[in-house]
C-alpha cells in the first residue's frame, strides 16, 4: 500500500524557530502548543480570558481533605481522624 502523502513533507527547516519569530513570543512551550493545535480564534478567546492557576500549598492530603470538606456547607459536621489509618465521619 502506498502512501499518499508524507507527514515529514516539507519539513526540511525546523518550523518552530520560524513559528516563534513570526507569532511569538509565546509564554511558554505549552503556549507555542496551543498555539499551533488551537483554532486561531480560539486560541486568542484563551488568551484574553485565562486565568492564572493558583497554587495552594498543602503539607499533607488529610488536611487538603480538610479544609475542602470544611468549605461545603451541606454538612452539619465533619470528623476527620488520622492514626495508623484515616477515619471520616460525614453527618448531613
Amino acid at each position: 500500500m502506498d502512501r499518499l502523502s508524507d507527514p515529514l513533507d516539507g519539513l526540511d527547516e525546523p518550523a518552530l524557530p520560524k513559528i516563534r519569530e513570526a507569532f511569538g513570543p509565546f509564554a511558554s512551550d505549552e503556549d507555542l502548543l496551543l498555539f499551533l493545535v488551537m483554532h486561531l480564534a480560539a486560541y486568542q478567546t484563551f488568551q484574553k480570558n485565562r486565568q492564572p492557576i493558583q497554587q495552594r500549598s498543602r503539607l499533607h492530603p488529610v488536611a487538603c481533605l480538610s479544609d475542602e470538606l470544611m468549605g461545603r456547607r451541606d454538612f452539619k459536621s465533619v470528623e476527620v481522624s488520622v492514626g495508623e489509618s484515616v477515619s471520616i465521619n460525614i453527618q448531613n
